[in-house]
């Protein structure tokens, strides 16, 4: 699936384990209805090697961003609960 927006932040690489890391940014996308333009802020994760593809762009910058929804399921104590993730693969220069 592809987005298009603009890149409103960029956050630092995290360490999470010696065997994942990731970095997430914020992509604006606007929506236009018949009662106006919306503003989307969504957080987005680059995972492993593609943290380095942030290094080329900077806040403000157009693009297309190239992403997976992944979901998942998570059990504790008896308790259920559901996590979901827009993880970035690709992106390019709109």
């Amino acid at each position: 699936m592809e987005i298009k927006g603009v890149i409103h932040d960029i956050f630092n690489t995290q360490v999470i384990s010696e065997k994942f890391k990731k970095r997430e940014f914020i992509l604006k996308t606007t929506e236009s209805t018949d009662k106006g333009v919306f503003e989307n802020y969504l957080k987005l994760e680059l995972t492993q090697d593609k943290c380095s593809l942030l290094d080329d762009f900077y806040r403000n910058a157009q693009v297309e961003v190239s992403i997976n929804l992944k979901g998942r399921k998570y059990e504790k104590n008896g308790n259920i609960m559901y996590f979901n993730t827009l993880s970035a693969w690709r992106i390019k220069n709109i």
